[in-house]
Order: C-alpha cells, then structure tokens, then sequence
C-alpha cells in the first residue's frame, strides 16, 4: 500500500510506515504541506495513494467528488498520542483494513482504537467497527 500523510500530522508518521516497508510520502516531501485538501486528494489519486491525516475536510471532499479513488485514513485524538505511538497502532492494523483501503468507492468503513475497542496480543489497542455505509468512499477512522 501507498500513503500520502497529510501536513496535519508528523512526518514520523510517514517514517515509521516507510520503515515496516510501506510507499509512504508526507506533503512536506512534495512541498504542498500549503496545498488546499482538494489538491493532496488529486496528488494521493494520481498516485495510486492513501491519504492519512487529522482532518475531517477529507471525509466530506471524497463524498461530493463522485471519484471512486483515494480512500482516506481519518486519526483523531491526536492531544495525548505521540505519533511512533500513533504510527505503532496504524502499522499493527493495517493488514486487516488493507482489503477496504484498496477497494475505495463502495466500501466504507469507520474504525476507532481505544479502550473500549480491545487489544491485540502485542498489546496495542485494535480496530473495532463502529458504523459502515456513511460514506460513499472507503474511509478509515481511528480515534488514538
């Protein structure tokens, strides 16, 4: 999988999913840390990419583009999470989301890792469903 790691959350991020091995750029890489959502979305899709980012904007920018591709990561709660910690729990899950993220149009999905969502036998809090058919994009979030 392919990410594109929007200017909302760290470039560690986009490091640590490079380090277990996955295509993964920051806007920073590309010098559009500046750019306006509507053109990282056109960035990430020309790309073949996966956006992840903290903001919402995304959510709404793939419903009203009738576009079947990107598919978008949300990551909320971001206050209290450093990003190795948020990377850690992203990297632990994504073999099971990978099959929704590369489906993008019609499969849509909402996520959260907590307290309530469990832990996995390493220890880190794992994915829960939580509500699917809000959107008509594959969007993946996880409040960490």
């Amino acid at each position: 999988m392919k990410f594109l790691i929007d200017n909302a959350l760290s470039p560690v991020l986009s490091e640590a999913l490079r380090a277990a091995g996955y295509d993964s750029k920051h806007v920073r890489d590309y010098q559009i840390q500046a750019a306006a959502d509507i053109d990282i979305l056109a960035r990430a899709k020309t790309e073949e990419r996966i956006v992840v980012s903290a903001d919402t904007d995304f959510g709404t920018l793939l419903s009203q583009s009738g576009q079947t591709t990107p598919s978008a990561i949300l990551i909320r709660r971001l206050g209290d999470r450093h990003p190795s910690k948020q990377a850690a729990i992203l990297i632990a899950n994504l073999p099971a989301l990978e099959e929704d993220l590369l489906a993008g149009s019609g499969s849509s999905a909402s996520f959260t890792a907590g307290p309530s969502a469990g832990r996995s036998a390493g220890g880190q809090p794992f994915w829960s469903s939580i509500g699917i058919g809000v959107l008509d994009k594959c969007i993946l979030q996880f409040a960490a």
